[in-house]
């Protein structure tokens, strides 16, 4: 009896374990066929069928040169999908044939979750994207062409607000590897050179559409060691037409390291030797939208740059100063705004105190600034700007200055300088002549046009106003006064170095009593003597308006005046 109730038992355990296995077999075997369906879905032929799904949804073309399916993974529950030489088409009217191109896109999802509505991403990642930013004839953006033709197309809004409505989208992260950023010139199928964001990582954990996750970003500018932006915050909740986004930006830039033809093209001259230890940082805290406007408080330290057309004419500016920094329309048509306020900078041996304003809309940059300098050495200011060098010595005071600025590059923006400003020079010298010889010499042959001679003017001030407009630097009611001479008028100096000076020169003695007795004394307020001064800076040419003067008396009365000069 109990032998027959044991194997009476231990076949109905078999028989439940042969259905078990039956069952299991079943759903295995289930499980493989869905998977291969899902994989043959993907893959293969029907790959072209999802990649004309895209380009419906985007109204671009969109390729794909393999997608493959994790059968693994799908019988963890988390089925994986893998796109691989993925491109985006350009919108019409841009010039590249791409927007962006990555070498895979891999995503994976739970399949539990769905059963409640809720679509949960264990991952989407990106890797190698490559961006094309390129700007058409009407200045839009392909960037922004191609996120308002999405939104317009056919049934967008409703597919939205029906998955708005029908469950939740969430991504436990979301990560972009080794991306790029190239820009493109207007009118150009190819990158501005050196000109590219590379080194592209964005890491975006605990996604959901209806509440805020953590952002972060970095990335590598000119392809350079020290050059680079990072970004660590807050972002969402997300919708279509917004991207609500606070937190710290850092951004570090090493002068060296930008390609000297680009820092040519934008800088000019001022950035030819900014030094292996150069560094510009700008710390924000930013808060805002990112399709519209990101502001905030913001830190921008200067250290050891060096401002100058060569290594040899240097002019050392380092300091930090509070910033306003703004961004518009990152998305889109990027601009930025850097607003500086009683800010103080050490310039050379001196310093330069005032406000700055700064902005860079696409290809244009503009600005103004407005304040003073203070115990500067002349001579170093001028020959790290300019192709002067030793001409003028002495310490230099700006007590205010005004000056504004626009253009696309280097030339436009040095040509378009506009501005006012009042100057002093204490304790120095014009070494470009030696202005009472030359004086004396013009004299002596009052119908020619002389070189001036070799030599210094030493002077104890030089005054001026100045006036910065038309490629020229205008001064007005100048005053140099030396123990020996007075000089006082006006005159420009051309940013091409050519000089034109109508001055009065104010003298006792020999030179004096000449005025006097040819009838200029009454012209030139007892004593003074006009003259022009015109030629380059390298090579002036004076000529005192004196008239017909005999050449006899005219050389006695000099000789005369020069001997007691000597004694």
């Amino acid at each position: 009896m109990a032998l027959g109730a044991d194997a009476v038992y231990h076949n109905a355990m078999r028989r439940w374990l042969i259905r078990l296995l039956v069952v299991v077999v079943s759903l295995f075997g289930l499980m493989l066929v869905a998977g291969l369906v899902a994989r043959s879905v993907i893959s293969g032929p029907s790959q072209h069928g999802l990649a004309a799904s895209l380009s419906y949804s985007l109204g671009v073309p969109v390729t794909v040169g393999a997608s493959n399916f994790d059968l693994v993974q799908w019988f963890l529950l988390r089925p994986a999908i893998a796109l691989e030489d993925i491109a985006i088409g350009n919108p019409p009217g841009f010039r590249s044939p791409h927007l962006l191109e990555a070498k895979k896109l891999s995503a994976q999802v739970s399949l539990v979750p769905l059963l409640h509505k809720i679509i949960e991403v264990h991952s989407i990642i990106i890797d190698q994207p490559r961006i094309t930013a390129e700007t058409n004839e009407q200045g839009t953006s392909n960037i922004e062409t191609l996120l308002r033709k999405s939104k317009s197309r056919p049934g967008a809004s409703s597919r939205s607000s029906e998955t708005a409505s029908g469950g939740n989208l969430v991504v436990d992260q979301f990560s972009v590897n080794s991306g790029e950023i190239a820009f493109v010139e207007p009118g150009s199928s190819h990158g501005v050179e050196h000109l590219s964001i590379s080194d592209i990582n964005i890491s975006v954990r605990d996604f959901s559409r209806d509440q805020s996750c953590r952002l972060e970003f970095s990335a590598k500018l000119f392809g350079s060691a020290r050059s680079r932006v990072r970004l660590g915050g807050q972002a969402g909740p997300f919708t279509s037409d917004s991207l609500p986004l606070s937190g710290m930006v850092t951004m570090a830039l090493a002068p060296d390291e930008i390609p000297a033809s680009l820092r040519h093209a934008e800088f000019g001259d001022l950035l030819a030797a900014p030094g292996k230890k150069a560094k510009v940082t700008l710390t924000a805290t930013i808060r805002g939208d990112v399709y519209q406007r990101l502001s905030g408080p913001a830190k921008l330290v200067l250290t050891d740059v060096l401002i100058g057309k060569d290594a040899k004419h240097v002019l050392p500016l380092a300091g930090a100063a509070p910033v306003t920094f703004t961004a518009t329309k990152l998305m889109s048509a990027p601009s930025f705004q850097l607003n500086i306020a009683n800010a103080l900078l050490r310039l050379g041996k001196g310093q330069w105190t005032g406000d700055a304003e700064l902005q860079l809309r696409g290809s244009m940059t503009s600005g103004r600034s407005h304040g003073a300098v203070s115990n500067v050495d002349i001579n170093e200011l001028v020959s790290s700007a300019t192709s002067a060098d030793g001409k003028i010595y002495g310490v230099l005071e700006i007590s205010s200055y005004s000056l504004q600025f626009a253009g696309k590059n280097a030339g436009e923006i040095r040509n378009s300088l506009q501005g006012t400003g009042k100057l002093a020079v204490a304790q120095g010298r014009l070494a470009a002549l030696d202005l009472l010889s030359s004086i004396q010499e013009g004299i002596a042959h009052p119908q020619e046009l002389l070189e001036g001679k070799k030599g210094a003017t030493p002077f104890t001030t030089l005054a001026a106003n100045m006036n910065i407009g038309q490629s020229k630097l205008n001064f007005d009611g100048i005053q140099l006064d030396s123990p020996a001479l007075r000089v006082t008028g006006n005159g420009f100096i051309g940013f091409d170095q050519a000089i034109n000076f109508e001055l009065t020169a104010h003298t006792a003695g020999g030179i004096g009593q000449l005025a006097t007795r040819v009838g200029m004394g009454s012209q030139a307020g007892g004593g003074g003597i006009p003259l022009t001064v015109t030629g380059t800076v390298e090579s002036p040419r004076v000529r005192p308006r004196v008239g017909k003067i005999v050449t006899s008396v005219a050389g006695d009365l000099l000789d005369s005046f020069f001997k007691k000069k000597s004694k």
